[in-house]
């Protein structure tokens, strides 16, 4: 039964912020995942009673369980839009937090770089077909309304 459980089961620290709960949680490795999961791997996994659906980082593989191993939960999936870590990474962070206090997870979240949601920029032309009277008449109107902006703007164009 050990051969079969053999780099089937993965500590797996949750990301959640209490420190009571700042420990590695053991995970078996599903078969569809065999393989695919390494150290530093963000993954989804059921956490607590309601098997409620959370981010953990894998920080270590292991042959067999402190537990027993049928009560072992299964690691949903792999977070693919996550930003999946190298070993390193998780061994700066264990060092991190032993060397200056904290929690495991200030610790990786220190480490790994945000993953930010970019928007694309778009830029907007402005073609102006007026002739320089036409210009010079809005111009007017414009400082007699006290259009402080549009005036400006117009002052610009014309500049």
């Amino acid at each position: 039964m050990q051969d079969d459980l053999k780099g089937r089961i993965a500590a797996v620290i949750v990301d959640i912020s209490l420190s009571a709960l700042d420990r590695p949680f053991e995970y078996k490795i599903p078969e569809n995942l065999s393989g695919r999961i390494l150290p530093g791997s963000a993954v989804h996994v059921p956490f607590g009673r309601g098997n409620r659906r959370m981010l953990g980082y894998v920080i270590e593989l292991k042959d067999t369980s402190e537990w027993d191993e049928d009560k072992l939960k299964d690691i949903i999936d792999i977070a693919e839009k996550e930003i999946s870590t190298q070993g390193r990474l998780i061994g700066l962070a264990a060092w991190m937090r032993s060397r200056y206090g904290g929690s495991m997870n200030q610790a990786i979240k220190t480490v790994l770089p945000m993953r930010r949601s970019v928007k694309s920029v778009e830029e907007h032309w402005l073609n102006i077909f007026v002739s320089d009277e036409q210009l010079q008449e809005h111009i007017e109107i414009y400082k007699r309304r006290h259009s402080v902006a549009k005036l400006r703007l117009a002052e610009y164009i014309r500049d």
